[in-house]
């Protein structure tokens, strides 16, 4: 075993406080690595595999986890690409070569399994050279490739600071599209914080996005339709949760769903009412919402994987998300 780094099978109840004091020193923590997110999606998608939360400690202190599951020979993270959009470790960065070699070198002590496949790791992880120089020591295989692109933005400490930042032509496009919808009639937005404020609004907001495209309408799925509701009020308990819905004279048109961790904010989930398309309601409501989120000391945007174009007119650049394969 790797040098002074000890491993332990773990439960969400036997971890889940220490779990989240780690993620305050890991610097890719996102919502969708607490507790809250996975053990949510573990207990609605989970059946059929096995859960594997490892906590490393050294020296007795925890210094890590890496929330895992089995199934049919192959280890993962907890959750697919569908509706969780980062994977990690909660590791600092400090640690992770340490972790990621203790990690496959527990792993390989599980005969059954011959793969480990970890999709959606954020290009800029700490665990991805990592992953690539232990391989190399251990009797690993590893590929590694670009799975998707996650565009994003840098904030400024003002939102005249991030209009200066656009591009002359899509700051003049942003303005001119506020100042139409300004004239088409009475323009609000809804800030939605709590639970109770989230669930009262949750069956308009996912109407929203099924209007907007035939394909989120096919992949809002009963069961995932219950997934998103059931962990964002949870997450909206401890404050991660932010939705914004756009209304043109009392009409709601245009709503988004982000998570939020820190001082990073994401981009779940968005749609809009189609019938005013004209007006660019879906594109106007991210606007809108930005300018929120930086007076409230947001420093990044994270729009999340999908290239739709409006991500780069309100600024946004790529950053890389990888999928890391070991076979033995």
């Amino acid at each position: 075993m790797s040098d002074c780094i000890q491993v332990r099978e773990a439960t969400f109840e036997s971890i889940a406080d220490r779990w989240e004091e780690m993620l305050r020193s890991c610097p890719g923590a996102t919502v969708f690595l607490t507790p809250t997110w996975q053990r949510v999606w573990w207990s609605r998608f989970g059946e059929g595999a096995q859960l594997k939360l490892l906590e490393f400690a050294r020296d007795g202190s925890p210094i890590a986890i890496a929330p895992l599951m089995t199934r049919d020979g192959v280890v993962s993270f907890l959750g697919d690409t569908d509706l969780v959009d980062y994977h990690d470790l909660v590791v600092r960065s400090a640690d992770a070569v340490l972790v990621t070699t203790a990690m496959l070198e527990h792993v390989a002590s599980w005969q059954e399994c011959h793969t480990v496949d970890l999709k959606s790791v954020p290009g800029d992880s700490a665990t991805l050279p990592a992953f690539r120089e232990v391989a190399q020591k251990l009797v690993w295989r590893p590929e590694d490739r670009v799975e998707d692109l996650a565009p994003g933005i840098t904030l400024p400490e003002s939102f005249d600071a991030y209009l200066a930042g656009l591009r002359k032509k899509d700051r003049h496009e942003l303005r001119r599209k506020l100042r139409r919808l300004h004239e088409a009639g009475e323009v609000t937005q809804e800030e939605l914080k709590t639970p109770e404020q989230i669930d009262a609004a949750f069956d308009d907001f996912i109407r929203l996005v099924r209007l907007s495209s035939p394909e989120k309408d096919r992949f809002l799925t009963p069961p995932r339709v219950d997934f998103v509701r059931e962990v964002t009020l949870a997450l909206a308990a401890r404050d991660h949760v932010r939705v914004f819905l756009l209304s043109l004279d009392g009409k709601r048109v245009a709503g988004s769903l982000c998570f939020r961790y820190g001082d990073r904010y994401f981009g779940y989930n968005s749609g809009y009412d189609p019938e005013y398309r004209s007006l660019a309601v879906g594109l106007l409501n991210h606007a809108l919402s930005l300018e929120r989120v930086i007076s409230q000391g947001a420093r990044y945007f994270d729009f999340m994987r999908g290239g739709e174009h409006y991500k780069y007119d309100l600024g946004a650049t790529d950053r890389e998300i990888h999928h890391v394969v070991f076979r033995r």
